[in-house]
């Protein structure tokens, strides 16, 4: 088995629900994530499919809890 789109998306779901981690962790877990792979790729030549990692979407709460 090797690393898909697909399965970078069950890893992100999982984080997101299971785990119920915040989107902005998750983002941020795949951001790591991402490196790790270009790093592989660029140390091992050949076989390495391009991966797409979706990331979360996070809404901005900025503004929400003003006190009047």
């Amino acid at each position: 088995m090797g690393m898909t789109t697909a399965l970078i998306d069950d890893f992100t779901e999982e984080l997101l629900f299971e785990d119920e981690l915040a989107p902005k962790t998750v983002h941020d877990v795949l951001v790591v994530l991402h490196g790790i792979l270009k790093y592989t790729a660029a140390c091992f030549s050949g076989g390495f499919p391009g991966i797409d990692l979706n990331y979360p979407k996070h809404q901005c709460t900025r503004g929400t809890n003003k006190i009047k």
